[in-house]
């Protein structure tokens, strides 16, 4: 898991063309850092509405996945959970938004 962290730190910030990855917010590589976290498995990367939104994925069907917006606030739990629907308060997402893996878990 180190070894994905320390490329998507280098992504970070290396990549400051226009044509490059997008560059990943420093809150969300502070939770990917942070031990005390729930394990997450991949971080998805939304763009809808003109914001880049930020999709944590949990290594387990009973814990929530998070939507962050690109300030890391807390936008909803679109699945998972208990129910496996999420907590209910997520918005309509347009049916063509832009979904892009920018961290994944190594095995």
């Amino acid at each position: 898991m180190r070894y994905s962290l320390f490329f998507a730190l280098l992504l970070f910030f290396a990549c400051d063309k226009e044509d490059c990855t997008p560059q990943i917010p420093s809150c969300v590589l502070d939770r990917l850092l942070d031990e005390n976290q729930l394990p997450v498995i991949q971080v998805e990367r939304w763009d809808f509405d003109g914001r880049a939104h930020y999709y944590f994925v949990s290594d387990c069907c009973d814990i929530p996945n998070v939507l962050y917006d690109d300030d890391c606030e807390v936008v909803c739990s679109p699945d998972g959970g208990i129910t496996g629907r999420g907590d209910g308060n997520c918005p309509d997402f347009p049916d063509d938004f832009e979904r892009t893996v920018i961290w994944s878990k190594s095995e």
